[in-house]
């Protein structure tokens, strides 16, 4: 075990509400520790169905993790999917507690990600609270992204806020490439994460431009500023939170196996980027490794894509439980 992962402490539980996602779905039957949207709704006060009570579903993600210790919590935000408005509905409509999140991280420099980042600062602010709140960062993901297609054209992406548009709303920003644990030693946040399994290449077609006075734009198919997120539950192990897995979900994986030593990696949740022609073709290579490391649940959610999850739906049976936004996941 590594000695930033060793420095990470055990909590009794963690409770994960799904804030943004690009799935709906109140209706397919889950586990006694998933509870769905409707249920989340109704217990708010929601007397009948109608669209205007419903979360939005969205291409991107976003968490609200609050892990318990004793008679204390510490919640954090990883990622805020793609633009303000659906943090700001979903949030409301799911009475998301945003001024009791201690910290944030992005989890690597997509629009996706990172989009709503200003709003949920906001929302973290907005009776008055002055506290600074730790946002981490990678320092190499605030330059510019995009994806250039076979032609050559390239279509930019929304860059995502700036280190000074967050620190202007009450963000204290903390840009590192190694792995920490934080608020409390609750949560850790990995460094770079290693490419080493042959089939992952990264996100074919991604590029960059390495400084905003850059002129060209060159390829950046690994996406290094990517990294993932952790915790470690008692009587479980360690559950593990990679947004899109650009890096690949068992390069991932490896890594968390590697910082984590002995410590049973119970659970893996997020985008797990197996959609797109130019991907797709490595599922059932994914798949395969995926059973060396025992998982007790996956939830695939965002990009994993409908051929991935069947995929794993096949080969690990009622371990898989997909996301879906207003979801909340307790472990």
């Amino acid at each position: 075990m590594t000695s930033a992962a060793h420095s990470l402490r055990v909590v009794d539980s963690v409770d994960i509400r799904v804030l943004v996602d690009n799935v709906t779905d109140s209706l397919s039957s889950v586990p006694e520790n998933v509870e769905q949207e409707f249920k989340t709704l109704s217990g708010l006060g929601m007397r009948a169905l109608r669209g205007d009570c419903m979360c939005c579903a969205h291409h991107g993600l976003s968490l609200v993790v609050t892990v318990h210790f004793g008679n204390d919590s510490r919640s954090f935000l990883f990622d805020a999917g793609p633009e303000e408005y659906t943090v700001q509905r979903n949030g409301e409509k799911l009475g998301v507690k945003f001024g009791e999140i201690d910290a944030a991280m992005l989890s690597h420099g997509h629009w996706d990600h990172g989009g709503g980042l200003l709003a949920a600062l906001k929302l973290m602010r907005k009776d008055g609270d002055d506290r600074k709140i730790p946002f981490h960062m990678h320092p190499d993901m605030f330059c510019r992204r995009g994806r250039q297609f076979p032609n050559g054209f390239v279509l930019p992406f929304q860059d995502v806020p700036s280190e000074a548009e967050l620190n202007a709303l009450g963000a204290d920003v903390q840009c590192t490439k190694e792995a920490q644990t934080v608020v409390d030693d609750c949560y850790f946040i990995s460094g770079e994460i290693p490419r080493v399994t042959p089939f992952e290449k990264g996100l074919p077609g991604h590029v960059r431009k390495a400084t905003p006075e850059s002129e060209e734009w060159e390829p950046d198919p690994w996406i290094m500023d990517e990294r993932y997120l952790a915790v470690n539950v008692k009587d479980k192990g360690i559950i593990i939170f990679s947004a899109c897995s650009h890096a690949g979900i068992i390069n991932v994986l490896e890594d968390a196996k590697a910082q984590f030593g002995d410590e049973n990696l119970y659970c893996a949740m997020g985008g797990f980027h197996l959609s797109g022609a130019e991907i797709e073709p490595i599922i059932p290579d994914t798949v395969g490794r995926m059973a060396d490391f025992d998982l007790d649940v996956i939830v695939p959610a965002h990009c994993t894509g409908y051929r991935a999850v069947t995929a794993l739906v096949n080969a690990f049976g009622d371990k898989v439980v997909p996301s879906a936004v207003g979801r909340l996941y307790q472990f």
